[in-house]
């Protein structure tokens, strides 16, 4: 409606690892720096809108992210006692650390924003030049911490156009923009699965052979 606005702000840091928001004891200087960034980030809203006599809530979080912990051609084990903490490809590890955010996050924007409802997390996942790591453990977990209830997942966005360096473009970004808006209208406010190709389930038929079923939004599924 006219009365009711949807903003978006924007924090991220190229090649950042979940060590930083989960180990606050860490020797780095820069250890859980850009969790403490972030809730400031999310106060200064608040207070803006405090100050304009406006009422604001958190209804997603956009989690983009993992490369940074995907390992390089073999795997762990993922290290939590030195200063490095690194997931090293590990995705329980990895699995575990979003989970322990997401829980702290969310009860620090119910404290700030004084809301009882948690927001919804959109997942993305990893792909292109940055599966460095065979085992492709984290791409798993993205997956597994999609319930499609509280957490749901983002289409990868190797369809958009790339730079060498594997990220998108700056059309490719703002493709891939408008693809997560709708993901979020999906859900927020058609309560409603978002539409996205993506495995249902797998079986095992022999030795050489697998069945996947697919979420397809637009049938019939086509390879190209």
């Amino acid at each position: 409606s006219a009365a009711q606005l949807m903003d978006f702000s924007r924090y991220g840091a190229n090649g950042t690892k979940t060590d930083v928001f989960n180990f606050p004891n860490l020797k780095s200087p820069n250890s859980r720096e850009p969790y403490s960034r972030l809730v400031s980030l999310l106060r200064r809203v608040k207070d803006i809108a405090t100050e304009e006599g406006k009422t604001i809530g958190v209804f997603a979080v956009l989690w983009i992210q993992g490369e940074a912990d995907m390992g390089y051609e073999t795997r762990g084990p993922a290290d939590t006692n030195t200063e490095a903490c690194l997931c090293n490809g590990d995705g329980s590890e990895w699995k575990k650390r979003v989970l322990q955010l997401r829980k702290d996050l969310n009860e620090d924007i119910g404290t700030i924003f004084s809301q009882s409802s948690s927001p919804y997390w959109f997942v993305s996942q990893c792909g292109g030049k940055f599966l460095t790591n065979k085992y492709f453990e984290i791409n798993q977990a993205q997956i597994d911490l999609c319930d499609n209830k509280t957490m749901f997942m983002l289409e990868p966005s190797y369809w958009v156009t790339h730079n060498k360096d594997g990220h998108p473009t700056g059309d490719g970004y703002r493709t891939f923009g408008e693809c997560i808006s709708k993901k979020l209208c999906d859900v927020i406010i058609d309560n409603s699965e978002p539409h996205i190709l993506r495995p249902r389930e797998i079986y095992s038929l022999d030795d050489s052979h697998i069945r996947i079923y697919y979420s397809v939004p637009t049938p019939p599924i086509t390879i190209n």
